[in-house]
């Protein structure tokens, strides 16, 4: 994997091993020996698509620090037009903008690249290289922007597969997750589509309202959070002890014996006794000595996350496996792991007889989370404002891939767009695709002379899209409800399952908010069949 990792960054054949070597030791990622394992073959191979998909995971894994000097290394030592564009995109999205365009500043290498990744446009089409090879860049990007903005507000796609239109449209989409350029034109449908049934767009101001999570720095956040992911299940640290070749086999039994089982109960008096002396004992061994603090950081982690006070705040740390949390949740969150480092290990390992000097490792951590915590509270407390956002029907073949945009389980589910009940309101804002609305049609005839015409909405922002999630909620129910009621609909209604209403927490907290009361279809009447749209319990939005 480290082999597939560093050399296939390069879509060049020159590079060598040396340059390669010196790009992971910048970054600080791989230990010599893991280097020197590195085979050169790889600079011939072509990249298949498992090795994409690892190179890929790798880079998002990096911490912002390392993604930038990664960046920067590998924009130094060769040409842009031999750095794998999916590679240079993965890195762009890792690293902190501010800390990219500082850098631009001082290499011209470097600045060319940081333009083009600040107009959004992706590095996997046709565009990438005519922009580097342009003389005038400047002037290429804002031409080229112009042409995007069409197909971004849901311009149709010619029925002929022109690559050109092919190549705006799919930067209309905005990086959408997990497609390529290639996945778009391959698997794009063919063929007219029904028309929209919805055909007339609206504008909104909206509250912008900073995303804390994007506030914090993602290194403290994994330094804190690595340690407790090794040893936050009952028998991670056990198994841990079992594989480790430096403790003797006495030592090890010991150990094991002494350790709780589960999270309750925490420690009787005879496995505090224990574990307190055999903790003097790991202490002086003879092993080496960072194999002896990471035994020992990790038993004092595991202690402490075991204890039955930790009960009520454990889901607090998965918080952190939602991108999309809300503002409240990450709040509690960081809370959490602050209170973790500064509160709970010193007391685990006060308990132990332990001398907290011994580990600074653990106050350094609650040092930068604190410093962390208050960065949160002045984002919090910044006055927010407005941006105007605008809302456009759609339903185009591009909007195939809907699911990639919303970040959804429909990312293949190309057949919904084919059917006349459904389509696409994109939502857009800052020039960017900031989310869609998926807008059904429920028809149903109540009698030979009488059809009931219902709508039915879903909202999915997208994650960076930092607006009021209950302002957009209440723009979005308002303005829809008005325009059922023009068009002489029946009703506006949401699915009851919140899976089929958003995957936003901020929208189902709106939408939790409003206490809507679900109530189900009759028995007589056929159940909901509307694109995404399936079930037969409802929340009404409006009604006539």
């Amino acid at each position: 994997m480290v082999a597939i990792f560093t050399t296939s960054l390069l879509s060049s054949t020159q590079t060598t091993f040396a340059g390669q070597a010196s790009i992971l030791g910048t970054i600080g990622m791989y230990s010599p020996s893991s280097m020197q394992s590195l085979s050169t073959s790889w600079y011939r191979q072509p990249m298949d698509d498992a090795g994409q998909s690892t190179l890929l995971r790798d880079i998002t894994r990096l911490t912002p620090k390392k993604a930038l000097a990664l960046l920067k290394e590998v924009t130094s030592a060769h040409e842009l037009e031999n750095i794998r564009p999916s590679a240079l995109a993965a890195m762009f999205e890792a690293s902190p903008s501010v800390a990219m365009r500082e850098a631009a500043k001082h290499r011209d290498h470097l600045r060319r690249a940081v333009a083009y990744a600040d107009t959004g446009l992706p590095f996997d089409c046709p565009f990438w290289p005519r922009y580097l090879a342009d003389e005038h860049p400047a002037e290429f990007l804002a031409k080229l922007q112009e042409e995007v903005a069409r197909y971004r507000s849901g311009a149709n796609i010619a029925d002929v597969h022109d690559p050109q239109e092919l190549a705006l449209a799919y930067a209309g989409l905005d990086h959408p997750t997990l497609l390529t350029f290639s996945d778009f034109c391959r698997n794009l449908p063919r063929g007219p589509l029904p028309k929209l049934f919805l055909t007339e767009s609206f504008t909104a101001r909206l509250r912008h309202a900073p995303m804390l999570n994007t506030v914090m720095d993602k290194g403290v956040l994994k330094a804190a959070s690595d340690p407790i992911d090794h040893v936050r299940l009952p028998d991670q640290f056990p198994q841990r002890l079992r594989e480790s070749p430096a403790l003797s086999p006495d030592l090890r039994r010991q150990l094991l014996e002494a350790l709780p089982s589960g999270f309750h109960p925490w420690l009787t008096e005879p496995q505090h006794a224990s574990i307190t002396k055999l903790t003097r004992k790991l202490i002086s061994a003879e092993m080496p000595e960072q194999r002896r603090r990471s035994m020992l950081i990790h038993l004092i982690v595991f202690l402490t996350w075991q204890h039955p006070a930790m009960a009520p705040h454990r889901k607090d740390f998965f918080h952190f496996r939602d991108e999309r949390m809300s503002n409240d949740d990450f709040i509690v969150a960081t809370g959490f792991l602050e209170q973790f480092y500064r509160v709970w290990i010193p007391e685990t390992m006060s308990t132990l007889g332990i001398d907290p000097k011994r580990f600074p490792f653990f106050a350094k951590i609650a040092a930068r989370l604190e410093e962390e915590q208050h960065k949160i509270a002045a984002a919090g407390s910044l006055e927010s404002h407005e941006e105007l956002v605008e809302f456009h029907p759609s339903k185009n073949r591009a909007d195939a891939y809907f699911g990639h945009v919303s970040d959804d389980s429909n990312k293949w589910e190309f057949g919904h767009i084919e059917g006349d009940h459904f389509q696409f309101y994109r939502i857009i804002s800052r020039g960017r695709l900031m989310g869609l609305l998926y807008v059904g049609l429920d028809k149903y005839k109540t009698s030979w002379l009488r059809t009931e015409r219902n709508l039915l909405i879903a909202i999915q922002p997208r994650t960076f899209w930092d607006v009021d999630r209950e302002q957009l909620f209440d723009v979005v129910r308002t303005r829809f409800a008005g325009l059922a009621h023009r068009r002489g609909y029946n009703g506006l209604y949401m699915m009851a399952n919140p899976h089929q209403q958003s995957n936003d927490p901020g929208i189902h907290q709106a939408i939790a908010a409003k206490a809507l009361a679900p109530f189900n279809l009759p028995e007589s009447r056929p159940r909901i069949n509307a694109g995404v749209f399936q079930g037969r319990e409802l929340l009404t939005l409006w009604k006539e």
